[in-house]
């Protein structure tokens, strides 16, 4: 996640998404999501690679003497072993011998969050416009019953998260809405090149 303020920044990619990119103490963060041509971090690069792109207001900007650019995030610090030497100022890694870098992407368009005993239960937080999700018919508070055949409960987050991810697939979801149970047939395709790239 980078700074969209930030001098380092030479310009947002082509094709971005404006909507809810995270959640943090003083409630969800707001910005933009967009595919960068590549990230290096040291000898290691990612390709085309998701990144979101964080408004900050400046009535609350921080202290002028810290420096931040953005966040690295956990799916790519995952790939090192790493050791922080804080009064040094220093980060010293080296890549795992078995990555991790399928990363998964999202390409629905939904925002689940997961609640209740053990974290089993899952509900739609928000639904990105112009996504399969919305032209699915999915709507905040929506409540995840069964993907596919097989009920919810059956799959953590990662699990929902990697079939998410999915492209070009066809995903069917049966959502309860009040009193009703309503099966919904979506089509995952890349949120940043469309449905016919």
């Amino acid at each position: 996640m980078l700074d969209f303020e930030s001098d380092s920044l030479p310009e947002l990619p082509q094709r971005i998404i404006k909507g809810v990119i995270g959640k943090g103490l003083s409630g969800e963060v707001e910005g933009y999501s967009g595919k960068i041509s590549k990230l290096e971090f040291g000898e290691v690069t990612f390709e085309n690679f998701v990144t979101s792109f964080q408004m900050i207001d400046s009535t609350t900007k921080r202290d002028e003497n810290i420096i931040r650019e953005g966040i690295i995030g956990n799916f790519i610090l995952d790939n090192f072993h790493l050791i922080f030497d804080f009064p040094g100022k220093k980060l010293f890694y080296k890549k795992r011998k078995k990555n991790k870098w399928n990363i998964p992407t999202d390409n629905s368009g939904l925002v689940i969050y997961a609640y209740g005993k053990d974290f089993k239960n899952y509900y739609v937080h928000y639904v990105l416009e112009n996504s399969p999700a919305s032209k699915a018919g999915f709507q905040r508070g929506d409540i995840i019953h069964k993907i596919g055949i097989w009920p919810a409960r059956f799959f953590s987050m990662e699990d929902i998260s990697r079939k998410l991810s999915k492209k070009d697939k066809t995903i069917n979801i049966t959502i309860k809405r009040n009193t009703l149970s309503i099966k919904k047939k979506m089509q995952l395709h890349d949120l940043f090149e469309g449905p016919d790239k």
